[in-house]
């Protein structure tokens, strides 16, 4: 059973993860997988021009595990560079603030976990469309 346990989160790294409501549903992947797939686009310039010490920040779709539900996540490590891991603060709030339906959480080691900015509201089609119609312009 520890063997399935997910690994230690280094010291010099941060866990981001990216909820939705509406991804408890039905094709919810295909949405949570879209809403990723939008945000790098919408966010692609900022993510370009960055120098990340270590590793990038990427997103993917992590399905739901035990009472953890289907969520985008991802690790960072920055190493040294404390400006990478407030970077990626900044983006996750970024993308709430772009799509409202999603809720970010962050996590380092040396402090608790934490709750970024987030607004509650559904994700439907309608509204994944006007986000990426803004993101296209």
């Amino acid at each position: 059973m520890e063997a399935l346990r997910r690994p230690a989160l280094p010291e010099d790294a941060v866990r981001y993860r990216l909820f939705a409501a509406a991804a408890a549903g039905p094709g919810g992947e295909a949405l949570l997988r879209r809403c990723a797939e939008l945000a790098l686009v919408r966010f692609a310039p900022l993510l370009a021009a960055y120098v990340w010490q270590r590793q990038p920040f990427r997103l993917r779709y992590v399905p739901g595990r035990g009472e953890i539900p289907a969520h985008l996540g991802g690790t960072t490590e920055f190493g040294d560079n404390v400006e990478d891991e407030w970077f990626i603060v900044y983006l996750l709030r970024e993308i709430t603030r772009e799509f409202p339906g999603l809720a970010a959480r962050e996590k380092w080691k040396d402090q608790p976990s934490t709750w970024s900015c987030c607004t509650w509201q559904k994700i439907t089609s309608s509204n994944l469309l006007q986000s990426q119609k803004a993101v296209m312009k």
